[in-house]
């Protein structure tokens, strides 16, 4: 493995890391993935497609404020265009606390186009409890619960 490569593979590891050990949802409604099945969130309904996706912080590269707001509000009208029902949530938390839209009977292709527009790495896909992290690039999908804190 090149130098490049091997520098590829380790902000990869940092992204996994960093997305398997956030905690997603609304302000006063958290869930995080996990391997084992536990209490879903309330609109996690059984058999009830949702996606959580944002705008914030690209490729998980810092962006500020009002660039971050901006970009929100861009993905904000894609989804409203579909006419999906949405919650406003929030991802991660400290200096990472990103906005979020938790859309709700989204399609695994709706999501997987929001996160592409929007330049994210990964997106979160659910049916149910059942929650997927879905890499956009290349497409790769990783299977867990969403459980509530």
């Amino acid at each position: 493995m090149d130098k490049h490569q091997w520098e590829a593979q380790r902000q990869r590891d940092r992204l996994r890391s960093a997305f398997t050990g956030a905690e997603y949802g609304l302000t006063d409604e958290r869930f995080r993935l996990s391997d084992t099945r536990g209490t879903p969130p309330s609109w996690a309904g059984a058999g009830l497609a949702w996606t959580t996706v944002t705008a914030w912080n690209p490729e998980g590269r810092m962006c500020s404020r009002p660039v971050n707001q901006q970009r929100q509000a861009t993905l904000r009208a894609s989804i409203m265009q579909r006419g999906l029902p949405f919650l406003e949530g929030v991802n991660g938390s400290g200096e990472w606390q990103e906005d979020t839209l938790i859309v709700l009977g989204a399609r695994l292709n709706d999501a997987v186009n929001w996160g592409q527009q929007a330049g994210q790495a990964a997106v979160l896909y659910g049916l149910g409890a059942r929650a997927a992290l879905v890499w956009l690039n290349p497409l790769k999908v990783e299977r867990f619960w969403a459980t509530r804190l």
